[in-house]
């Protein structure tokens, strides 16, 4: 082999090594943040104990096995990358083997050869141990994904729902409230209709007003109800009491039946 071939040889080596080290270095850094988590979560245990009782946690805990998932797909790409390239080394080893005569020669470019092999054997060593334990699980992370986002998205609709409802409820019992008080404010007009002097009322009783437990004096308006004869109460009494109450305030019966 000429040295032309030789250099394109060792140049070729060396732009694998310098994927296979940037894929290396991106396990690496999923493992440092996984090392992190699982610290910070030793460090403060009452706050994972606290987190996992709100939506900020589950929503934590969304994103974390997205990038968990994330990676376990770059992790997959990893191991093709490294195994294709290791089987295309070990074939073209096989096929030339005059490649390590010529290399033989040459001190720097058996370093390169070392240094792309061991490479291989690390990386086939450690990368595909986590292909076998973290793919296994990626379908399993692919329905817990599923589930959680569900889970948030039946959140949303029941907040979305809410705001929608609540405007609706509000305006339904305003509405009965105004509509209570039209009859009732009816029903007081109603009792001021019969409103009479107390000098013109026959066979008048000697018992004071039942609410402000006054005496009556001839002047006085009062309001005479036809559930009883004697239930008979000042005008200014009994109209503020048929606002609220809507009763007699002796025998309790409805006002509005009395009409």
């Amino acid at each position: 082999m000429d040295n032309q071939n030789l250099i394109e040889r060792l140049m070729e080596i060396e732009a694998q090594c310098k994927q296979i080290r940037s894929s290396l270095y991106s396990i690496q850094s999923y493992l440092n943040i996984q090392l992190i988590i699982v610290i910070f979560n030793i460090s403060f245990p009452w706050l994972y104990e606290y987190q996992k009782e709100s939506i900020i946690y589950l929503s934590w805990r969304l994103l974390q096995y997205s990038f968990h998932l994330f990676s376990v797909i770059q992790i997959k790409k990893t191991v093709e990358i490294i195994s294709e390239g290791s089987r295309r080394f070990i074939g073209q080893l096989n096929d030339q083997i005059d490649v390590w005569a010529a290399v033989k020669g040459n001190h720097g470019a058996l370093s390169k050869c070392n240094e792309f092999v061991y490479i291989i054997m690390f990386g086939l060593g450690n990368v595909v141990f986590l292909q076998n334990t973290l793919l296994l699980s990626k379908w399993i992370l692919v329905i817990q994904l599923i589930f959680g986002w569900i889970l948030i998205a039946t959140i949303a609709l029941g907040l979305l729902a809410i705001c929608f409802i609540m405007p609706i409820l509000i305006y339904k019992e305003y509405r009965i409230r105004g509509e209570e008080e039209m009859r009732r404010r009816q029903i007081v007009n109603n009792l001021i209709g019969n409103q009479m002097k107390y000098s013109d009322l026959e066979n008048p009783s000697s018992q004071p007003c039942y609410i402000c437990l006054q005496n009556y004096c001839n002047d006085d308006l009062i309001i005479k109800l036809s559930c009883n004869p004697n239930h008979v109460f000042h005008s200014d009494c009994i109209e503020p009491w048929a606002l609220i109450n809507d009763t007699c305030p002796v025998c309790r019966q409805r006002l509005q039946q009395q009409q």
